[in-house]
């Protein structure tokens, strides 16, 4: 695996959302696993599908730096 990343809403309505990925990340810093992660203040759907938003300026440019295709 070349990379991994995840981000998550402070404000999602299900707050076990909120609590695993905290936890996950945590653990990942734990085990010494590169990683990025991001706490987002917003709603699960807050700016994702918008041009300037989370979708084209976060998660597209992530692939490109770490896709390979062979």
């Amino acid at each position: 695996m070349r990379a991994i990343a995840s981000d998550w809403a402070r404000y999602d309505g299900n707050y076990d959302h909120i609590q695993s990925n905290r936890t996950f990340t945590r653990n990942l810093e734990d085990l010494g696993i590169e990683h990025e992660a991001e706490e987002y203040r917003g709603t699960p759907w807050n700016k994702t599908w918008t041009d300037d938003g989370r979708f084209y300026t976060r998660v597209l440019p992530f692939l490109n730096r770490y896709l390979v295709f062979e």
